[in-house]
């Protein structure tokens, strides 16, 4: 089951990242680096947010708000527009866990919004204690 969750998140990871960059193609994106932190979001689909973190919310999925519904949220408005998915990962000193974002922004006409999805992750697991966003409507 995990395999084929990863493989799920790897491929659609890889769509979105496709997407995005037909919608609004940058060269400042690295998609290896983005597609590795997107997968790292998409894989934590099933955890819940934590009550105490800036990404709690209520997202159309009920309580308590689980991953896949932030992330659905975000992308929803995809279907139009410039849009950019784009992410990565550092490293930090000795510490074991990746610092990773995932930036998402939309534009469409004087439609405007992003999201940006900071988290630590510590051995290809996202730390949901970690979850930390910037959400604009």
């Amino acid at each position: 089951m995990t395999s084929t969750r990863t493989r799920f998140g790897g491929l659609l990871a890889a769509t979105l990242l496709a997407h995005a960059a037909q919608a609004a193609p940058s060269p400042k994106i690295d998609a290896e680096a983005s597609q590795r932190a997107i997968t790292l979001l998409l894989a934590a689909s099933e955890d819940v947010i934590p009550a105490d973190s800036t990404c709690h919310g209520i997202f159309g999925g009920g309580n308590p708000g689980r991953m896949r519904d932030l992330v659905a949220m975000e992308l929803a408005t995809f279907a139009r527009g410039d849009n950019t998915l784009e992410g990565g990962c550092q490293t930090r000193g000795s510490v074991p866990a990746l610092a990773c974002h995932v930036d998402i922004a939309h534009a469409f006409g004087e439609d405007a919004s992003s999201a940006t999805i900071r988290f630590q992750a510590v051995a290809g697991r996202l730390v949901a204690s970690s979850l930390d966003c910037l959400l604009m409507p």
